[in-house]
């Protein structure tokens, strides 16, 4: 279902500025009544059967205090002592872990016309400054209040909201502050060189955070989660995480100072190359006919 989502997104894209209007509120509406009713419908089952909450598939709460007491943890693993037992969970339960793509098919369609529209509204030209003002504004001053306060005071409650919905709010939020940044300055200095050097290792660095956090986390690696589970799960998790950003931003300056694609980059782009070739002989010999 996801591959449907790029030419679904491009359909709409090739109509009016109606229709795309009224795709989007139409995606970002459905997509916000579904996350805030699994979250709802969870609540309203444990109030009412007063039983333990084992139905977190979407929480995105620390796996490895759970899984060790015996309970299913967010990815429906019940065990992240061995990586290859969790391989195979995972394979087990492969629909269930499907459920995420009609959620993203909705959300996706929605921000990627949101991200549109900022586009064209000038969000990263001098022209958009009231216009980043006001989404720095609403992403800071209400999305990560919101985000802090359910991942504080109920996060075994929130964990589909706050993944999906204030945690999007407030990367609009990050995206119209870089924005800003950028428009006031004629180079990128020291905070700019840094990110931009992650981002020309973006693919790289998000495997690499993914295989960090879990080596870190899980019970296969150092088990931290066990060991920060508790009432200041968030913050060790904040602290855990910028010092894996730091990481990441210092392996990309170093990396690209000796070559001019990380690893994974330069498998893509070979990859591309060599079918945009093969496509290229095939229509000369076409042609020749």
């Amino acid at each position: 279902m996801a591959w449907s989502l790029p030419l679904a997104v491009f359909a709409i894209m090739i109509s009016g500025p109606k229709a795309q209007k009224i795709w989007m509120i139409a995606g970002l509406t459905v997509h916000v009544l579904v996350i805030a009713g699994m979250d709802l419908v969870q609540l309203l089952f444990q109030f009412l059967m007063d039983i333990p909450d084992k139905t977190e598939f979407l929480n995105d709460s620390p796996v490895g205090g759970r899984a060790a007491a015996g309970e299913v943890s967010a990815a429906g693993i019940t065990s992240t002592d061995s990586y290859w037992d969790m391989v195979q969970d995972r394979l087990n339960d492969f629909v269930g872990g499907r459920m995420e793509i009609p959620i993203m098919f909705f959300m996706g369609i929605g921000l990627f016309l949101v991200g549109a529209h900022l586009y064209h509204a000038g969000i990263f030209d001098e022209r958009g400054r009231k216009l980043r003002l006001w989404i720095m504004t609403l992403a800071f001053g209400v999305g990560v209040p919101v985000d802090w306060a359910c991942r504080l005071l109920v996060p075994d409650y929130t964990g589909a909201i706050t993944r999906y919905i204030t945690s999007t709010l407030v990367a609009f939020g990050i995206l119209a502050a870089v924005a800003a940044f950028h428009a006031r300055k004629t180079d990128t200095g020291i905070l700019g060189t840094a990110l931009s050097a992650v981002g020309k290792m973006a693919l790289t660095c998000y495997i690499l955070q993914n295989l960090v956090a879990s080596i870190i986390f899980y019970d296969w690696g150092f088990g931290v989660a066990n060991r920060i589970a508790g009432d200041n799960t968030v913050w060790w998790t904040m602290v855990i995480y910028l010092g894996i950003a730091g990481f990441l931003i210092g392996l990309s300056l170093v990396w690209l100072r000796f070559f001019k694609r990380s690893l994974v980059e330069w498998l893509w782009h070979g990859m591309f190359d060599g079918i945009s070739a093969a496509l290229d002989r095939r229509q000369q010999r076409i042609q020749s006919r």
